[in-house]
């Protein structure tokens, strides 16, 4: 379903902004439970997973926005391809429990190996789609043409991304139990842990040289990428 979104339903800018920054635009949303937000690598969409079972895309250029709708449970994660022009999206309460997206066409199919829960998403390269669950701590490497799965255990994984670490394409997994694992986005083999934070890793981050984390413990740590 497609939205179009004009000038005038734009709600108005608020009265105060940080120094050098502006705001563009604010979209009016009626529906929808969003907890996370993820850019299309051209940098004109972003995607929004909702607890109501659907995706919201808004095409920044444009205006429009697209409701992307028929998933099985709450979309609580997503995570656009390389090329942007297909979509993974993670959800909580079926086996079928990762949605793949055409972007263009809406045509999408489904991947079955999580145990009732998807909660965040990775894509590396073209191929290899990661995911992790962290009521089945799981850690999930997909070949996407063939669908078929392999997997790391043990950790209650809160959040995956990909970046370099020492030159090599790695997944940053956060941990529930307090660290960040260091994974070869080839192969799937552990090359290190990263140990610091005292309470529940939440959420880790690459950025330039460097991989950000925030925990419970109350703190943001900045690592280097380059020697950890």
């Amino acid at each position: 379903m497609s939205i179009q979104l004009s000038p005038s339903s734009l709600q108005s800018v608020p009265a105060k902004l940080p120094p050098g920054m502006k705001l563009v635009a604010m979209y009016p949303i009626k529906r929808g439970r969003f907890t996370r937000v993820a850019w299309s690598p051209d940098g004109k969409t972003i995607a929004l997973p909702s607890r109501d079972n659907t995706i919201h895309m808004y095409d920044l250029d444009n205006r429009q926005a697209r409701i992307l709708g028929g998933h099985p449970g709450a979309v609580i994660s997503v995570a656009f391809r390389g090329d942007g022009r297909a979509l993974a999206a993670g959800t909580y309460g079926a086996r079928d429990n990762i949605i793949i997206w055409d972007r263009d066409s809406g045509q999408h199919y489904s991947l079955s190996g999580h145990l009732g829960q998807c909660s965040t998403l990775t894509w590396p390269n073209g191929r290899t789609l990661v995911s992790g669950s962290y009521v089945e701590k799981t850690i999930r490497f997909w070949d996407v043409e063939n669908r078929t799965t392999e997997w790391l255990t043990g950790e209650r994984v809160s959040s995956v991304t990909h970046g370099f670490f020492a030159g090599r394409l790695v997944i940053a997994a956060s941990s529930l139990d307090g660290e960040i694992l260091l994974i070869d986005a080839e192969d799937g083999w552990l090359i290190r842990g990263l140990e610091g934070h005292t309470q529940d890793v939440l959420m880790v981050s690459f950025g330039h040289d460097a991989l950000a984390s925030c925990s419970k413990d109350g703190t943001i740590r900045i690592w280097d990428s380059n020697t950890g």
